[in-house]
């Protein structure tokens, strides 16, 4: 059994102590001059039986319309230092501190697979600011 119990966007977060930190937790707005690379982190926690072996967490990013798609996968191990077992089962905290490069307004949505299965859709919207500050409003693509 491996599931994804929780996970959300924020402008950091970091593990240490067994326990994880976040700043600007659970954003869902953002705004920036376009084109940027936004530099922000995904965060949560996997719960998984003590049976359970190596398995892979992957995060797929979409930008609005599905114009273009970035991932990175990584793997967790049972003895990961991250991990804490309370039971029969195993805690592991996540953490990934990344730059995306934001090109278009719009909804940009972040998927969260663990062991192969889509588990969360985390999501959240560009707003492009001109250089003095001022929101450029956009039409939706419906392309």
């Amino acid at each position: 059994m491996i599931e994804l119990d929780y996970a959300y966007l924020a402008e950091y977060a970091v593990v240490a102590d067994g326990k994880l930190t976040a700043v600007g937790a659970s954003f869902v707005q953002v705004e920036v001059p376009l084109p940027m690379h936004h530099r922000f982190a995904v965060a949560g926690r996997i719960r998984s039986s003590l049976d359970v072996g190596p398995y892979e967490v992957e995060f797929v990013l979409r930008s609005p319309n599905g114009k273009y798609e970035t991932s990175t996968t990584g793997t967790v191990h049972p003895d990961d230092p991250h991990s804490t077992v309370y039971g029969d089962r195993r805690s592991t905290l996540f953490v990934l501190n990344t730059i995306a490069a934001l090109i278009d307004p719009g909804l940009y949505e972040l998927f969260v697979n663990v062991a192969g299965k889509e588990s969360r859709r985390l999501a959240f919207e560009v707003v492009n600011i001109s250089q003095d500050g001022f929101v450029e409003l956009h039409e939706p693509d419906d392309k």
